[in-house]
């Protein structure tokens, strides 16, 4: 009996255990990646040697004014604009970065993160012409903590296009405010979140350490090669063996 009885105790106690095991983790219900990552699948991206991607791009780096044909590639994406602004409210965010990959790690993340911000800016630009100016400092808000979160733990890749990510949505919001366009208390807010960035707007010695962690590692493993050109070309795919002295040259490498 007593053995039953122990048994029937530890049957409770594993039920009990099995929501806690189950229960996802603080960190990752909390990673702001994951919702990005969600904001990605949701997204619609148009090819980006299409009309469309070379007009949204020209809009949202200033270098267009508001194009008003890029209307419903905005409406298409609101669901993915939505989650990218649920996600900006956390204040984690770890990638994943595979970085014992070294070359190999994939940072399809990159690309995608510069399409988002990119119609988050326009986003913001929709809505201030449509006199929804507190909407459009939301939106504008939003993409900046997006854009700082694009560097995080990431590789110089990452933290350029978070740093051309961070100066359009700055921008954008420094032109509202130069132009009347927001109350009183919209600038107070827009003052209040710039004011608490970094001056660099985030930590550019993270890209750099894992960079040189990066190339520290791709050296060793050259070091240890029977034939490290054979190595840069299939393992790391930084040079060709036809053509050594154009492809090392392209990717800032001397050859001798």
């Amino acid at each position: 009996m007593k053995w039953a009885r122990s048994v029937s105790m530890l049957a409770v106690f594993a039920c009990l255990a099995v929501p806690a095991l189950a229960a996802p983790a603080a960190p990752c219900r909390d990673n702001a990646a994951l919702r990005y990552w969600m904001a990605f699948a949701e997204m619609e991206n148009p090819p980006a040697d299409s009309d469309v991607a070379k007009r949204l791009g020209a809009v949202a780096e200033g270098e267009a004014p508001w194009d008003e044909g890029l209307a419903p590639i905005l409406d298409r994406n609101r669901d993915a604009l939505a989650t990218l602004h649920r996600g900006a409210r956390l204040s984690f965010c770890d990638w994943g970065y595979e970085y014992e990959m070294l070359s190999a790690a994939p940072i399809a993340n990159i690309a995608r993160a510069r399409t988002l911000a990119r119609l988050n800016v326009l986003q913001g630009m929709r809505l201030l012409r449509a006199g929804r100016a507190a909407e459009s400092v939301d939106a504008w808000l939003a993409g900046v903590r997006f854009s700082r979160d694009i560097a995080a733990d990431g590789p110089w890749l990452a933290a350029l296009v978070a740093g051309r990510s961070v100066r359009a949505h700055l921008d954008v919001l420094s032109g509202a405010v130069r132009d009347a366009k927001l109350d009183a208390p919209l600038r107070a807010r827009v003052a209040q979140e710039i004011a608490a960035l970094p001056e660099a707007g985030f930590d550019w010695s993270v890209a750099a350490r894992r960079e040189l962690e990066g190339t520290a590692a791709i050296l060793a493993t050259l070091e240890r090669a029977d034939d490290p050109l054979r190595a840069l070309e299939q393992d790391h795919q930084l040079i060709s063996s036809a053509k050594p002295d154009e492809t090392a040259k392209k990717h800032g490498l001397a050859v001798r």
